[in-house]
């Protein structure tokens, strides 16, 4: 018994290729198979609706040695009794078989089908109203998406992210940007081959080069729009999350010039500067002199800046931050504390029973 190209029916075929085999399309009804294997009688029951497997069990000498009832829960005869499986969404336990699921995706409807092994997404495919396939996603890096009529719609490169989908819906049944696994490089091609969605991630930030799909193409599919106007294919460089200048994306880190990225005025700039220039503690000293030094903190005044550096580490990144003091500061504890505004309207040191 097996699932068929063609949606909706199932078939059942046996017998070997001797002429004398039987093959039979079913949309709905119950099939059973009764013999024997030379020493033990058996008999599989299945169960179709809709052309659909729903229930399939194993009888052997008159008792249910296996049985899934797809969707629902699945139950062995074992030597310690029977143990069953019940299929709790979000259980991760169990979840054999396939289901199907009535969608419209990008605005046309069809049967959405879903394999599943131990819980987990393995395979899913969908097919349009007409029988145009849509897609069938099997955990291949390249999926192609296709129009009712057959044309291609995208082109996608990379990871689906198939976790969490105990619901048997597509997907694509989501946001672009939420397609794809975070662990590796994507793109999303149109049907001239263009790229008009591609980017990583690193540490769940955004990193590298980044094509952004366009507000037009995000309202097409029902989404959000990001806030990056509407210009597919413009590029967009990114460095922990932040977003850099081409120019300095491009520039090689041993011709950036500390002193200079330290004159930057947006903080995030800086700190994404800074580390794309691999700029730590001792580069930082060889720039200025050392004033003080507080565990992770630095205070450092370098040369040609009106104001002291105080390098500090955020608890919970660990990313290291680096802030513009006052150049008469003189201990790096006074210093982060002036970024609280102790002295400036703020009375008495701020004290933190926890850091995160």
């Amino acid at each position: 018994m097996y699932e068929t190209p063609f949606p909706n029916y199932a078939t059942v075929s046996n017998g070997r290729s001797n002429g004398r085999s039987s093959h039979q399309v079913l949309k709905a009804g119950r099939v059973t198979i009764a013999g024997t294997d030379g020493t033990t009688q058996f008999r599989r029951i299945l169960e179709i609706v809709d052309g659909e497997i729903v229930d399939n069990r194993l009888v052997v000498h008159g008792k249910v040695i296996h049985r899934v009832c797809y969707g629902k829960f699945e139950t062995t005869h074992t030597d310690h009794g029977r143990a069953t499986t019940r299929f709790r969404k979000g259980s991760g336990k169990g979840l054999h078989g396939k289901s199907r699921q009535r969608l419209i995706l990008f605005s046309n409807p069809g049967w959405c089908h879903s394999w599943y092994k131990q819980g987990r997404l393995v395979r899913q495919k969908m097919h349009f109203d007409n029988g145009v396939m849509a897609y069938d996603w099997s955990g291949h890096k390249t999926v192609d998406i296709r129009r009712p009529d057959g044309s291609l719609e995208f082109r996608l490169h990379g990871e689906i992210d198939a976790s969490k989908q105990w619901n048997s819906r597509s997907v694509f049944d989501r946001e672009m940007p939420d397609w794809f696994k975070r662990s590796a490089p994507f793109s999303v091609e149109n049907a001239a081959g263009q790229v008009i969605y591609a980017g990583q991630h690193e540490n769940g930030q955004r990193v590298g080069r980044w094509v952004l799909p366009s507000s037009s193409l995000m309202d097409v599919l029902g989404h959000r729009a990001d806030d990056h106007g509407d210009r597919p294919g413009e590029e967009h460089f990114y460095e922990r999350g932040v977003a850099i200048p081409k120019a300095l994306f491009e520039t090689p880190r041993d011709k950036l010039d500390p002193v200079k990225l330290l004159k930057i005025a947006n903080a995030q700039l800086r700190m994404a500067m800074l580390a794309k220039a691999k700029f730590d503690g001792e580069r930082l000293a060889q720039c200025g002199v050392e004033v003080h030094r507080q565990g992770a903190m630095r205070l450092i005044d370098v040369p040609g800046l009106d104001t002291r550096i105080l390098r500090v580490q955020c608890p919970s990144t660990k990313s290291f931050y680096y802030i513009h003091v006052p150049h008469d500061s003189v201990q790096c504890e006074q210093a982060r504390q002036w970024t609280f505004h102790v002295g400036a309207g703020v009375q008495g040191a701020i004290k933190f029973a926890v850091e995160t």
